[in-house]
């Protein structure tokens, strides 16, 4: 079971219990976490046999994950509660606050499992293909490789916009559609420049001057390394950007 394998026992009583019986909370085990940073693990480590284009196997991992863990933390803190307020367990009680604890978790698992389907959309819609497959030698390749790719206009005037932030001079930027692209070859971090960038995209995009803003990303063929941070990943999809790799 994803995030709860080999769950284990706190706050466990006996001695104290007039009726000998043991209580304890069950709780995942932090080491079966951990062990979660296989990204195929729900997927059964075949990514080629079992896939889910639309994300709804994720949505729903999460909510039962959500749930089963909602249901051990409601039931034992039932029987916590009912053990010090009564003198022993009660069932119903435990019954009870296993079944909201379930409803509270899988309702949190669903958020959960929504928003990484957002993130995993957002990231892959429209994608040229998988990241670290198109090399190219220079920044100037990838940049008009992305014109290219949008129907860019060619002049250098006709890329240019104002904002309040400063002129945004975009890589490639297509009149009929609207789209506004951006190419950034090697591994880009979210530094001020790039803070910048994003500042200006996202006002263009607010005022409807770009219908789309994309951010293209190129694995650089000498450092061989590419793609966006985690923080400026989080930025981009955050301000509404089409993130794709190349």
């Amino acid at each position: 079971m994803t995030y709860g394998d080999n769950p284990v026992k706190i706050n466990e009583r006996k001695s104290d219990d007039p009726l000998g019986l043991n209580t304890y909370t069950y709780v995942p085990d932090i080491y079966a976490i951990r062990q979660r940073g296989n990204l195929y693990a729900y997927c059964l480590n075949n990514p080629l046999l079992y896939q889910d284009p639309g994300g709804e196997s994720i949505i729903l991992t999460c909510i039962i994950v959500g749930a089963i863990i909602g249901a051990v933390a409601g039931g034992g803190y039932a029987a916590y509660k009912s053990h010090q307020e009564l003198g022993y367990v009660n069932g119903w009680w435990v019954l009870g606050g296993a079944a909201g604890g379930a409803a509270l978790g899988g309702l949190a698992g669903w958020g959960v499992g929504a928003a990484a389907t957002a993130i995993g959309a957002a990231m892959t819609a429209g994608s040229g293909g998988v990241l670290g497959t198109t090399i190219y030698q220079t920044w100037q390749q990838s940049e008009q490789a992305v014109r290219n790719l949008i129907g860019s206009v060619t002049t250098y005037a006709d890329r240019v916009f104002n904002t309040p932030f400063g002129q945004r001079v975009a890589d490639g930027f297509n009149t009929t559609s609207s789209v506004l692209a951006e190419a950034k070859y090697g591994y880009v971090s979210l530094s001020q420049f790039v803070q910048q960038q994003i500042a200006k995209d996202a006002y263009l995009l607010q005022q409807g001057t770009a219908k789309a803003i994309e951010w293209h990303f190129y694995v650089s063929q000498a450092t061989g390394q590419g793609g966006p941070s985690a923080p400026l990943l989080q930025e981009l999809l955050k301000n509404g950007f089409k993130v794709i790799f190349h």
